[in-house]
């Protein structure tokens, strides 16, 4: 067991690190500096298969993504303007999938999901793009899961 030497207190570490955590739903920014943002991710019903309606891709931004727990399919799609072949990779526990900037993707996740993200600090909605799924790229996807893609 590791222990703390003789006068030395906890609580000056305060200056030297930030510890976060994020329990919630969804997506959270923990941490930022000029230069990058790191967040967590966690299992939300609007990160089900079901639900999953769209590719984004980073125009200024490489993406990295580490499941810390859980299960979760990363998709990636090749295309400039519009994801053309989509492919499933299920995330492994202990690495690193790092997403180049111009490449389509999303995921899907189980209950119990988290997955920690680091990104450039100005990645957002103004310089990345969303593509709506295809009725293609939906059939693929749940088809993977043994459901039928419809229209909606």
């Amino acid at each position: 067991m590791l222990s703390l030497r003789e006068g030395f207190k906890l609580q000056e570490l305060d200056d030297l690190i930030k510890i976060s955590e994020f329990d919630g739903d969804g997506y959270k920014v923990t941490d930022e500096s000029q230069y990058f943002k790191v967040a967590l991710m966690n299992y939300s019903e609007k990160y089900r298969m079901e639900n999953i309606k769209y590719l984004e891709k980073h125009n200024n931004s490489d993406e990295v993504f580490v499941i810390l727990t859980g299960r979760c399919i990363l998709f990636v799609a090749d295309g400039i303007d519009r994801p053309n072949k989509i492919k499933a990779i299920p995330m492994e526990k202990g690495k690193v999938y790092f997403i180049k900037k111009g490449v389509w993707h999303t995921h899907v996740f189980f209950e119990n999901t988290k997955v920690f993200i680091v990104e450039n600090a100005d990645t957002s909605d103004k310089n990345s793009q969303k593509q709506p799924l295809s009725l293609k790229h939906k059939r693929y996807i749940f088809d993977l899961f043994g459901f039928t893609a419809n229209n909606n």
